[in-house]
């Protein structure tokens, strides 16, 4: 069965699992969703694999946009990967997908280095994010197995209260507001050269460089990668980032593969 392998990936967490699922699994395309969006065509396949990072315990927003594209296929199946639990994900992409009488077939999850943070987090030790991602492939293998053999498991691993009274409660409105945070929240510092990584990287075009420095426009994904891409680790998601999270890159995906999605 031919499959066409879609991820999106701002830090490169998705599009290194997606490589590990389409080497194991072989005949595959490996196909970014932000390209994908541009085009004006339905999306169609045989196989269908979803590789996408989980936001406040749901689909991102870009991906929950393509899913709603997806008219035809034999099979979707869904790889997340998450620095805590999937929440809600896998419910509300089903839901998207049944609106096209399509179906959710499988669902996955793999656990790597977060890039996000709350404003009372510290950074994550290296020792962590460096067990987080030498267990990774051993776990990419067991789902490419699962794959292979054409199961049909949707994984669940969040609690009741976490996903529905707390934090889920919380996350349910945050999600709502998404699309102005970046507007509200992201600070530059002096340090910026206007080199504009920023805006190349970021996947929605909600980056505009002026007088030299970047400004956020309305509709943000909320995906850090211009805070993590950063090369002069400028750009703070909020006054009481600095200094509590370091930069996070999958060292095994650079910048141009992050920019060739686009």
């Amino acid at each position: 069965m031919k499959t066409s392998i879609y991820y999106f990936t701002a830090t490169g967490n998705s599009l290194y699992v997606a490589r590990l699922i389409a080497d194991g699994i072989g005949d595959s395309k490996l196909i970014p969703i932000v390209k994908t969006l541009a085009l004006v065509e339905d999306v169609t396949g045989e196989r269908i694999i979803l590789v996408f990072p989980v936001y406040v315990y749901r689909v991102p927003r870009i991906v929950a946009r393509f899913a709603a594209r997806i008219k035809k296929a034999d099979s979707i199946c869904a790889v997340v990967t998450m620095g805590g639990e999937s929440g809600t994900t896998f419910n509300q992409l089903r839901s998207i997908l049944r609106k096209n009488t399509l179906d959710l077939n499988a669902a996955y999850a793999v656990k790597m280095p977060d890039n996000f943070f709350t404003p009372y987090e510290n950074a994550v030790p290296d020792d962590r994010r460096k067990k987080k991602l030498d267990e990774a492939p051993g776990r990419i293998t067991e789902i490419v197995q699962h794959i292979k053999n054409g199961d049909k498991t949707i994984e669940k691993d969040t609690s009741f209260f976490k996903t529905w009274i707390w934090p889920g409660i919380m996350f349910a409105a945050g999600y709502t507001q998404i699309p102005g945070l970046g507007k509200k929240s992201f600070i530059v510092e002096q340090s910026c050269n206007g080199c504009g990584i920023c805006e190349k990287v970021c996947p929605v075009g909600n980056i505009t460089m002026t007088d030299g420095k970047p400004v956020w426009l309305d509709h943000c994904e909320l995906c850090l990668a211009c805070r993590h891409w950063c090369p002069q680790k400028a750009i703070h998601f909020g006054k009481t980032d600095k200094g509590r999270r370091s930069q996070y890159r999958n060292p095994f995906v650079t910048l141009n593969d992050v920019l060739g999605q686009k």
